[in-house]
């Protein structure tokens, strides 16, 4: 049973305590009442073969089956009590719910040794087995155990079924400072300096700038460009191979330009063509010590 409440740029009604119906045949297949709230979508599953058994509604939706060392687990999520109702109860699986957070940073990882991580990072599969590409080092969870922990990870709890790590270590961010080269009626050109950490797999330049649209030069070549939206642009160094030096040319924006803004700029005389700040955040690759 599929759920869609949200509209790009529309607010939708909320449904408070909506009953929902699937028809199953004959039989009509009744859901707790829940709210759905304005951007609220979901799939609820009915009549679902798991493992052994079969689950004749929930309210939580499906995300992922893992094999781990012959035996299966399913897993679900939802904000809300899943409010399970077996038409039969399956003996050889085991079922977990998680948040629907959980969900949308979760990875399913490995062949036939299969692992579920929770991370804000992304998890990529390599020569050598799994790397965590990330730019935070907050707590990960996992299902079942890690075999070995991660660099600079320690075990903190059980959260239920799931593992906690934690780590102290910050990640070294680059330095990063910028100044103005020359300014036009048009356009005015900056120049930003960076020094990297040591460590790094890449490093995101992020721009908070006001303007028609920005361009970016590496060693006087036009390599990247941008348009205003009214949040920072933000640009992978890894790519360039990391400079230490790139140059933003910003376009001057008019209050009477015939342009759609869904975030307008503060403007000064009617005209705006600035950079208000940058920072640098630094990416690291951590090694997963699981198997393939």
């Amino acid at each position: 049973l599929f759920v869609n409440n949200y509209q790009r740029r529309h607010c939708m009604k909320e449904h408070l305590q909506e009953v929902m119906r699937a028809k199953a045949g004959q039989e009509d297949i009744i859901y707790p009442a829940m709210d759905i709230n304005d951007g609220d979508y979901f799939f609820l599953p009915f009549y679902m073969p798991v493992g052994n058994g079969e689950l004749k509604s929930a309210a939580a939706t499906p995300l992922c089956r893992l094999e781990h060392d012959g035996k299966q687990s399913y897993v679900f999520y939802t904000d809300h009590n899943p409010e399970y109702c077996w038409e039969k109860l399956p003996t050889d699986v085991k079922v977990l719910t998680v948040t629907r957070e959980m969900a949308l940073n979760a990875w399913r990882i490995g062949k036939n040794c299969q692992y579920l991580i929770f991370t804000q990072g992304n998890v990529i599969e390599t020569e050598e087995g799994y790397e965590l590409i990330t730019r935070s080092t907050k707590a990960i969870k996992s299902y079942p155990c890690l075999p070995a922990l991660p660099r600079g990870y320690t075990f903190e709890k059980m959260d239920g079924e799931f593992s906690v790590y934690t780590s102290s270590e910050q990640i070294p961010q680059a330095e990063v400072t910028f100044r103005l080269i020359y300014s036009e009626t048009d356009k005015k050109m900056y120049e930003i300096s960076l020094k990297y950490p040591s460590e790094k797999n890449d490093c995101f330049l992020q721009i908070d700038f006001a303007g028609d649209q920005a361009r970016m030069y590496v060693d006087q070549k036009w390599e990247d460009d941008w348009y205003y939206t009214g949040k920072p642009w933000e640009i992978g160094l890894k790519r360039y191979d990391f400079p230490d030096k790139v140059w933003i040319e910003i376009y001057a924006l008019r209050e009477t330009d015939p342009v759609f803004l869904e975030t307008v700029p503060e403007y000064e005389d009617g005209v705006v063509c600035k950079i208000n700040g940058v920072k640098a955040e630094t990416e690291i690759a951590l090694p997963l010590p699981l198997p393939r």
